[in-house]
């Protein structure tokens, strides 16, 4: 526990991903950071001084432990044995994870992200939950963002057979977000699902929190799936990151006429692998394994 009250600490300064993995190639772990005084940090840029020095997040660093021991959250490193492998290969990797449930889903075998639009049409909901319904029945892992719209019903698909599913949050671990999908958040966790975040408990969602939280959606699978979305949208930048992380992605045709389809026909216009079927999926692993 000591061990990891030390990473606790290191992820919840407010610093870069980058300012984190040099103090920890230049310092060796977490605990030896924390002990250094302002005489051996006097070569490091005053903004990290003042964090690491930073006396209030020391202070609250008992009660967020007292709170992950109570809820039951897993927190696994970047050097944990646990942590998803998929991860550790792209930019920017989370220094830590925070995890409520079946953590032997973050490196299961074969792993698919389904990520759309909230405001989403009947269409969009149907392809989403039977995609996510069958590709689960085939122990495929299906990750997604908990938002609403293509993503709940990639949730309650995966919930639906054998709930291999993982949800990654925008917030803190256990602050629900949206309110109106806390039965996801639970049926997951009851029903064998993960939920993760990178931020840990009693952390509110921020704006550019769920822009970040993309790179993992990306990273944590092996193809990326987008049923609809607008131009510029999370499912998008998702799309893009899964491409620059060498990942395949499927796009959903869609109505040319509506907003939704957009984004996905432009993906498919790029070059996206185009998806009418969960077979389409099904054959795509057999050339990746």
């Amino acid at each position: 526990m000591s061990d990891l009250k030390f990473w606790v600490w290191l992820s919840f300064l407010n610093l870069s991903h980058n300012d984190k993995i040099l103090l920890i190639k230049e310092y060796e772990s977490p605990e030896k950071i924390f002990k250094l005084n302002k005489r051996d940090l006097i070569k490091l840029p005053e903004y990290i001084r003042k964090e690491i020095l930073n006396i209030e997040k020391r202070k609250e660093l008992d009660k967020k432990i007292d709170v992950i021991k109570n809820e039951n959250i897993e927190v696994i490193s970047f050097v944990d044995e646990r942590y998803p492998k998929r991860l550790r290969n792209i930019y920017g990797f989370p220094i830590v994870l925070y995890a409520i449930g079946n953590i032997n889903l973050l490196n299961s075998n074969q792993i698919v992200s389904i990520v759309g639009c909230r405001n989403c049409s009947d269409y969009g909901r149907e392809i989403a939950f039977k995609l996510a319904y069958n590709l689960s029945k085939k122990d495929i892992v299906i990750t997604s963002r908990m938002a609403r719209g293509i993503d709940s019903f990639a949730h309650l698909g995966a919930i639906k057979t054998n709930c291999k599913t993982i949800a990654v949050l925008g917030s803190g671990i256990d602050y629900i977000y949206p309110k109106e999908n806390e039965s996801i958040y639970n049926n997951l966790i009851e029903n064998g699902g993960l939920i993760v975040s990178e931020y840990g408990p009693e952390v509110r969602p921020e704006r550019n929190y769920f822009p970040m939280r993309n790179r993992i959606i990306s990273g944590l699978s092996d193809i990326t799936i987008v049923v609809e979305a607008g131009i510029r949208s999370g499912s998008i930048i998702t799309a893009d990151l899964a491409l620059e992380q060498g990942k395949e992605v499927f796009a959903v045709p869609g109505n040319i006429t509506s907003i939704n389809s957009k984004g996905t026909n432009q993906l498919l216009k790029e070059g996206a692998s185009i998806l009418t079927s969960p077979d389409d999926i099904v054959n795509s692993f057999k050339n990746i394994y």
